[in-house]
């Protein structure tokens, strides 16, 4: 590869010097003249996966880089050019003197081309170490054009966790389109839900998108491969074959398909046994021994015999409840091979609202959060999902009574005087004492106490004060001095 000032960047091996590289359908067509498997794939991506747009980081060997810019056409076949005829327009941003600079201790990647995408280590400390020598003046050309933006950076494995309710399940159909359209995350989720659930869904139907849910019996035969039973016409007519799992079918779509990025979905991830489900291949997601990656690494399925790989373009996001599982307790391989991206309850969510009815949910959500998280831990929060669009006092009634309430009592145990706690000892839980003749027979304690909620037509269910005693203090007090105020009566 090579760059100059005439404002390119080229590529150019022996064996394609003279081949316009839009011509090979495939990597394999590539590898078929003799590249190999690293050079092929360079001239792949320097022909059909970079982008007008993408940043290119140039280096004079494994331990410097000597400049960088921005990709501003598509790629060219350039006959006119004596040698180096595969071309792409670059804007070069910084250029050091011969000798480069160091971006850190440890070496950069080998190949001649690699998609640093998911190395943030290398991209930014490479950015940096070139930040003194990068063009503090733009030119013209630059001031009449908006110089395109760098491409997001999307982690290869990536595990989103939280209390429930936080929108895991959401943020991973927003994080699977952003994905899949290689833009930026946050971009995707201020679109209308309704959009991007239709993107979502098309990326799916066309096979980008796949999703699994895991749970303890969820084995390595259904994720990868394994022999499964297959009924004929008739009842005792049976016959066995080879099933691909979810992961190993669109694994191998990816690999077809390296221009484009796919993702697997796997939600409840922590329920799993992921030793188990993934066996060995726990080792190939690593972004690292991905296909066309430094240390590629591939396995032989046992039941196929198939030389198996992991793609680089294959996306891994997976959800885990932390009510259910502490990440602490989560598998050291599982850990060690994905980055996490906590979800935590928003009470200040705009579609959490500030008056229900004369309740203000915002306030309530995040004083019964902070209960919990004293009596409990952070991890079995409540999420602001229980609350969205719950716009009236009735509304709020039901997901109290249906949803928070059976939520508490699952936390603590049917352990009522911490639920009364986080209710701010409002009405919604009563105690009284254990009926007398149970006492006199022995079977409970006097000072046994018996707790009950209140029937579904009750109407401390729909009273607005109920509610606010649980986050604000005055309403406490005030309700404290009327129940004074009617004994002295």
């Amino acid at each position: 590869a090579a760059w100059n000032a005439e404002g390119v960047a080229t590529i150019d091996y022996p064996e394609v010097a003279s081949d316009d590289l839009r011509q090979y359908e495939s990597r394999e067509k590539l590898k078929q003249l003799g590249l190999g498997k690293f050079n092929s794939l360079a001239c792949w991506q320097f022909c059909r996966e970079m982008k007008p747009g993408d940043v290119i980081i140039v280096k004079k060997d494994r331990m410097h880089v000597i400049g960088h810019g921005v990709v501003t056409s598509d790629y060219r076949f350039d006959e006119r050019r004596p040698q180096h005829r595969h071309v792409r327009g670059v804007k070069w941003l910084s250029k050091t003197d011969d000798d480069g600079v160091r971006p850190r201790e440890k070496p950069l990647v080998a190949k001649t081309l690699t998609d640093i995408t998911d190395y943030e280590d290398q991209v930014q400390g490479s950015l940096r170490a070139l930040k003194p020598f990068t063009h503090s003046e733009p030119d013209q050309r630059d001031k009449d054009r908006k110089r395109p933006a760098p491409m997001p950076i999307h982690p290869l494995n990536l595990i989103l966790y939280g209390p429930p309710g936080t929108g895991k399940t959401w943020r991973t159909v927003t994080r699977a389109v952003a994905i899949g359209e290689n833009r930026d995350v946050n971009e995707v989720a201020q679109e209308d839900r309704a959009v991007v659930k239709r993107r979502f869904d098309e990326l799916r139907t066309a096979g980008r998108i796949a999703m699994a849910t895991f749970h303890q019996n969820t084995t390595y035969e259904e994720f990868i491969e394994g022999i499964r039973p297959v009924l004929g016409a008739a009842a005792d007519d049976v016959r066995y074959e080879l099933s691909r799992g979810v992961f190993r079918r669109i694994a191998e779509r990816a690999q077809e398909d390296p221009a484009g990025r796919y993702v697997l979905i796997i939600d409840e991830i922590n329920r799993g046994n992921v030793a188990r489900i993934f066996g060995e291949l726990i080792t190939l997601i690593e972004d690292s021994k991905r296909i066309g990656r430094n240390d590629e690494a591939r396995v032989t399925l046992p039941g196929s015999k198939t030389d198996f790989g992991v793609p680089a373009n294959l996306h891994v996001v997976g959800t885990m409840n932390t009510a259910d599982r502490s990440i602490a307790l989560l598998d050291t391989a599982l850990r060690r091979r994905f980055v996490f991206e906590e979800r935590m309850p928003d009470p200040n969510h705009p579609l959490v609202s500030p008056d229900a009815g004369g309740v203000d949910c915002r306030k309530l959500l995040a004083a019964m959060n902070d209960r919990i998280a004293a009596l409990l831990d952070r991890e079995h929060r409540i999420g602001h999902t229980y609350f969205l669009r719950v716009d009236s006092v009735e509304a709020l009634a039901e997901t109290f009574r249906t949803r928070i309430v059976p939520l508490l009592q699952e936390y603590f145990y049917d352990d009522w005087e911490k639920i009364r706690a986080v209710l701010n000892r409002n009405e919604f839980v009563r105690e009284s004492k254990p009926p007398d003749e149970l006492v006199r027979l022995n079977l409970v304690d006097a000072e046994q106490r018996v707790y009950e909620l209140p029937p579904a037509d009750d109407d401390r269910w729909t009273d607005p004060k109920q509610y606010r005693k649980i986050y604000d203090v005055k309403a406490q007090a005030d309700q404290a001095e009327d129940g004074g105020a009617a004994q002295d009566d």
